[in-house]
């Protein structure tokens, strides 16, 4: 039966306090002698101790290496993750060009469906020191409340220094 550290150094320290206990006791004993059965008594279990402490250093080693590969695999999987992210933007911004060269606005089959979309206006400030107070938001810097500026424009209120723009983008299912 494999034995765990913990408890070959509590059978340990449990037989050297019962040795103790019991050669303490035997007057005619000199000290010498009482360290040989000590010691002759405890060598099993503390070669125990020495070879399982050492499979435990072996483990932690272990796992530490396992560690290493385990970030290092991160980082590969930061690095493919951003190329992907990268090819998946630079091939929705191409198609979504060639869409609007040719004027395509859909495309699909049984699998996909492409389409050119409108966006939703959007704020534009151009000049953030010219938007009137009731827009802008005091937090620690300044907030343009561009969802309020929107609203303003929409119902038809000129506001200094913001207009509303209409892009597109590509939606693809």
């Amino acid at each position: 039966m494999q034995l765990s550290l913990y408890t070959i150094a509590d059978h340990y320290r449990e037989a050297f306090r019962d040795l103790t206990e019991i050669l303490d006791s035997d007057a005619d004993l000199a000290a010498t002698d009482k360290q040989q059965i000590i010691d002759d008594s405890l060598s099993h279990l503390i070669d125990d101790f020495k070879t399982k402490a050492l499979n435990v250093a072996g483990f932690i080693n272990n796992l530490k290496l396992e560690l290493e590969a385990v970030k290092s695999a991160e980082n590969r999987m930061n690095k493919r993750r951003n190329s992907l992210e990268s090819k998946i933007s630079f091939l929705t911004d191409y198609l979504f060009v060639q869409c609007q060269k040719t004027g395509t606005t859909s495309i699909k089959n049984d699998e996909l469906v492409i389409a050119i979309k409108n966006n939703p206006p959007k704020v534009i400030v151009d000049n953030e020191a010219a938007i009137p107070a009731e827009f802008k938001e005091v937090i620690e810097t300044v907030k343009i409340a561009k969802s309020a500026i929107a609203a303003a424009i929409k119902n038809g209120l000129e506001v200094i220094g913001a207009h509303l723009e209409s892009s597109q983008r590509i939606d693809i299912r």
